[in-house]
C-alpha cells in the first residue's frame, strides 16, 4: 500500500510490508467499540470470487456490504 493508504490509519499495527490486513484491522476497531462482539469471518477472497465485487480486479466503483446484527 501507498503513504496516502496509510494516512487513513495511522495507528494501525496491521501493515505487514507493502501489505494491509484489512480483516484484522476491522477486527480489532469492531472490539474497541463493541467489547462482548462475536465475529464471524469467511476465506472468501472477494478477488478471486467473481460473485463479489472488487476493485482490485476490475476497477469496479460497486462495493460489498457487511451485516452487523444485535443478537
Amino acid at each position: 500500500v501507498g503513504e496516502d493508504f496509510k494516512k487513513n490509519f495511522p495507528h494501525s499495527s496491521h501493515f505487514e510490508g507493502v501489505n494491509f490486513n484489512m480483516e484484522a484491522e476491522i477486527i480489532d476497531q469492531l472490539r474497541n467499540h463493541y467489547h462482548n462482539i462475536e465475529i464471524q469471518t469467511c476465506d472468501i477472497c472477494t478477488f478471486e470470487n467473481e460473485e463479489f465485487n472488487s476493485y482490485r480486479r476490475n476497477k469496479t466503483e460497486k462495493r460489498n456490504w457487511n451485516i452487523i446484527k444485535r443478537i
